[in-house]
């Protein structure tokens, strides 16, 4: 689990915590009496005080000494810890005697707490994630599952990739998808001989974005605000030569669809369909993702796949999407700053060389109400000549009674 700043890994403790502990505990977020982010009392009586010291924290220094003191005072408080940067501060306190260490991994933080029972919930969840995959006939990815040495079940991200590859696929092989846009933005990616993905927090509906922790619930924390930075995506679709997606991205018809052949090599992408909800809302896919994380399952990398699940009201575009994160382009010349045409947010893009092939440009078609269609026909093919682009068709739009 990659825990992304001190407030986080009190939101994680919370979530672990309200996992493991018996009825005969209690859970407090933010409890003022105590000075504390997070308490558990054990039979009403406080048994765990958990602090962060950043300034996000609710409590300042001079309440985490207060806090330390009544540590110290109360006896049934067995635990202080102080949450840091990059490790968890930990006071101890047994039959009047005090324990200081740190520790990095919150799940043998936990194991404390509640006395060993963390091992144990992990021990019976693998029965209960090997039924599930079996439920949903994905009983082929068990043998992929593998144990953190502080306890909690896995994949790796390369098998997290393949989990949600044949979760998303269709089971129809097909190779071309198609991307609407205006004629200046392709002549933007012809000038530049590059393919530019957009950051997500700039994207046509923003809402989209924080979709599927709304789908799955509090179990699966938020991430911050930075690392949506961090995604870049672009949206293609299923459908050629499509008359809606033609007014919806294509300029109103006077734009291009780029056809793209997808069998390219990944060049560190991600790509599939997008999955949608169904008119009542229910989303069959993601109900699997749910399903798995409830019963325990850490899916690694899933921050790059939680952006192929959207509403119902968007399953008229069939699309097909293209993801690259920071890991593969932290420090990258190609990496730049925009701002967004119908937003006007400041957005961050990155380009990718069209020889770099994670995808293909394979044709060009001219919208129905593209201006000087024959001329810019003409104008597009010697332009790639000249640019030293090749195997790229030019077509222009098979629909004629465009209003």
């Amino acid at each position: 689990m990659t825990l992304q700043s001190s407030l986080v890994k009190i939101d994680q403790m919370m979530h672990l915590l309200a996992k493991t502990l018996p009825a005969s505990y209690k859970i407090v977020y933010f409890d003022k009496r105590y000075f504390s982010d997070l308490a558990v009392y054990r039979s009403n009586a406080l048994y765990a005080i958990i602090q962060t010291e950043i300034n996000g924290s609710q409590f300042k220094d001079l309440e985490l000494e207060k806090s330390k003191a009544l540590f110290e005072r109360v006896s049934s408080c067995r635990f202080f810890i102080v949450v840091k940067k990059d490790v968890c501060d930990i006071l101890e306190k047994e039959d009047g005697e005090y324990f200081h260490y740190q520790e990095k991994s919150i799940s043998k933080i936990i194991n404390k707490i509640t006395d060993g029972r963390f091992w144990e919930m992990y021990e019976s969840e693998l029965d209960v994630i090997k039924s599930r995959l079996e439920k949903y006939g994905l009983e082929r990815f068990f043998s992929l599952i593998q144990k953190d040495e502080n306890g909690p079940y896995y994949f790796q991200e390369d098998d997290t990739d393949s989990f949600f590859n044949s979760l998303l696929s269709s089971g129809k092989e097909f190779y071309s998808v198609y991307r609407y846009t205006s004629l200046a933005s392709l002549f933007e990616t012809l000038k530049n001989k590059s393919y530019r993905l957009n950051c997500i927090v700039g994207m046509n509906d923003p809402t989209e974005i924080d979709y599927f922790e709304d789908y799955v619930g509090p179990d699966y924390l938020r991430y911050l605000h930075e690392g949506k930075n961090d995604i870049f995506i672009s949206s293609c679709s299923t459908l050629a030569d499509d008359l809606t997606m033609w007014r919806l991205y294509g300029d109103n018809a006077k734009g291009v669809c780029i056809e793209f052949d997808v069998r390219g090599s990944d060049f560190g992408c991600v790509k599939n369909l997008v999955s949608y909800a169904d008119k009542n809302g229910k989303n069959v896919k993601l109900n699997i993702v749910r399903d798995l994380i409830e019963c325990g399952l850490d899916l690694r990398g899933l921050e790059k796949w939680k952006h192929f699940f959207k509403p119902y009201e968007y399953s008229i575009e069939k699309e097909y999407r293209v993801l690259l994160t920071k890991k593969y382009n932290e420090n990258d010349e190609k990496r730049k700053w925009v701002i967004t045409n119908n937003s006007s947010i400041l957005n961050p893009v990155y380009d990718i060389d069209l020889d770099a092939k994670p995808i293909s440009m394979k044709r060009i078609i001219l919208g129905p109400k593209c201006p000087e269609r024959e001329i810019n026909k003409k104008q597009l093919e010697v332009m790639m000549k000249e640019n030293g682009i090749t195997g790229i068709k030019v077509c222009e739009s098979k629909i004629m009674n465009y209003r």
